[in-house]
Parts: structure tokens; C-alpha cells; sequence
């Protein structure tokens, strides 16, 4: 029984990291689009390691035998389901404040899913590499949000042209 639900935390994985590669996607030309060119820069460092996880999600679930597909029940409740909303930000504070909080919401899903992946040495290494990743990331968000409130907005944002 514990397979199966790793199978679905895998396949939950998947479906987030599609959407939040699609966000991504968008995101990236709307930072372009603006000028702040170390924001794209930044998050187009972040949509390939997404599409690197993402494929390795994939993998994973196709070496314990599962089926990968690009949707999950949408009558399952899930944790992560609040993480994978991508709400597609024009501020890109506001949208630093929105990735931090599915940061923090993501990792405390992806430490139970690591837990359902013990005994399976490689989806845990993968999975424990992948919440190393995503905690940096949420660590950097925070980090410019504190950077935010210490020199303000206007100053931060001339500073990501």
C-alpha cells in the first residue's frame, strides 16, 4: 500500500511541476517584457531545474511500475494542491510573496513524500535532492523579501534590471 501512495505523491509531483513550468514560462516573459532581466535570468535558472525534476518524477514513477499522466482526481484533496495553484503574478513582489508561501507549504508535502519513499533508495535520494533544491530556493526568496522590506520596492526593483 505504501508503493501505491508514493506512486501518487509522484504523479502529484508531476502535475505541479507542469504547472508551475508552464507559470514559469509566462513569468519569465513578463520579467523580460518589464526590463527586470535578473529576474528572468534567475527564474529561467528555475524552469530548467524544474523540467530536469520534472522528467526525473516522471522516471521514477515509470521504474516502480506506475503510469505517469498529466492529471490527478481532481476529488482527491491534497496538501500540495494549494502549492500547485499558479496564479500568474504582474508584481513581481507580489509574486515573490506567492512563491514563498507555496515554497513552504510544497516542502512540508515533499518531507511526508519523502517519508513514503524510504526503502526505495533511489526515488529517496531523488526526492531528498529535489527538497534540498526547492529549500535553497525558498531560502532565496526569502531572502529578497527581507531584502524588499530593509532598502524598499523601488530601490529592490532597479536593482533586478
Amino acid at each position: 500500500m505504501e508503493e501505491k501512495n508514493l506512486l501518487e505523491g509522484l504523479q502529484e509531483l508531476v502535475v505541479g511541476l507542469l504547472k508551475q513550468v508552464n507559470a514559469r514560462i509566462i513569468e519569465c516573459e513578463i520579467f523580460k517584457y518589464k526590463g527586470f532581466s535578473k529576474l528572468e535570468a534567475k527564474y529561467n535558472e528555475h524552469l530548467e531545474e524544474e523540467m530536469k525534476y520534472l522528467k526525473e518524477a516522471v522516471s521514477h514513477i515509470i521504474k516502480l511500475k506506475g503510469t505517469a499522466n498529466l492529471n490527478i482526481a481532481e476529488s482527491r484533496e491534497t496538501s500540495l494542491k494549494d502549492a500547485n495553484e499558479c496564479k500568474i503574478y504582474e508584481d513581481p513582489v507580489e509574486y515573490l510573496k506567492s512563491e514563498f508561501e507555496k515554497s513552504k507549504n510544497g516542502l512540508c508535502w515533499l518531507k511526508e513524500l519523502i517519508k513514503k519513499a524510504e526503502g526505495k533508495y533511489s526515488t529517496y535520494c531523488f526526492l531528498v535532492e529535489y527538497y534540498k533544491d526547492e529549500e535553497q530556493d525558498m531560502e532565496w526568496t526569502k531572502c529578497q523579501l527581507e531584502l524588499i522590506k530593509t532598502i524598499g520596492k523601488e530601490n529592490w526593483l532597479i536593482n533586478q534590471i
